[in-house]
């Protein structure tokens, strides 16, 4: 699956911390907008709940970028998390959106510094695991030096082309829709055999992928512009459009 690599990382991460080889207990995961962040984060959550570890998991709402909002927002969540959390049960806090606790503009890091501060001053049988936008952290990374304050940072990198592929196919297929590549095959003169189709079929995926730069909501943007339907069962496949 997409980003595998990346989550097997952030397991043997979280495994190394819940039996103590490890004290590091902060991460960040930075990633472009749509590249998947909050579907890894999901998945972590349900791994750990198949193996008996408690997280929590909150999304920050549209920007908390001072202190009241984020000591409002946070206090019972952080009490909640402490009052279970102890050197016999530890506890993984996932923050979805963390970009969200500040502006990109002078004296735009009241909401962020708050939040750090509690996270610096929370039990140490917490794990801090939040998740930003690449390009909110790399101004974050430029403006200030409180990216220092993760111990981990993971890097998601745009999709293959082959996963851009599987997605959009396996979508397609939940729609009960088949696929025509007769347009383009004409556009580029190539026989209507086994191997031309092959050929159509693959460029076609090649160049969304392009134009989606691995980005897979992107791609699923695009995917709606490059078909038209032709009948009840089949939709006719088009190049992709520029952005």
């Amino acid at each position: 699956s997409a980003h595998a690599e990346s989550l097997d990382h952030i397991k043997a991460s979280l495994n190394a911390w819940s039996i103590d080889t490890s004290n590091d207990n902060t991460m960040a995961i930075v990633g472009e907008k749509g590249i998947g962040k909050t579907t890894l984060v999901e998945e972590l959550v349900k791994d750990l709940d198949t193996k008996g570890i408690f997280s929590f998991y909150t999304k920050i709402p549209d920007k908390l970028t001072n202190r009241e909002q984020v000591e409002k927002f946070f206090a019972n969540q952080i009490q909640s998390v402490e009052a279970i959390s102890d050197d016999s049960r530890k506890s993984i806090v996932f923050i979805d959106g963390a970009h969200d606790l500040f502006l990109a503009k002078i004296g735009g890091f009241a909401g962020y510094k708050t939040f750090i501060e509690l996270m610096e001053n929370s039990s140490l049988s917490i794990y801090w695991v939040l998740t930003f936008d690449k390009r909110a952290w790399n101004y974050l990374s430029c403006a200030t030096d409180r990216t220092r304050y993760f111990a981990d940072v993971v890097n998601l990198s745009p999709w293959k082309e082959n996963e851009i592929r599987e997605l959009i196919l396996g979508r397609n297929k939940l729609s009960g829709f088949e696929l025509s590549f007769d347009k383009i095959l004409n556009a580029a003169k190539v026989d209507d055999d086994f191997e031309g189709l092959s050929y159509v079929e693959n460029r076609f995926f090649t160049l969304l992928w392009e134009e989606a730069e691995g980005n897979p909501r992107v791609a699923m943007k695009l995917w709606p512009t490059c078909v038209e339907k032709m009948n009840s069962k089949a939709l006719r496949v088009g190049l992709p459009k520029s952005r």
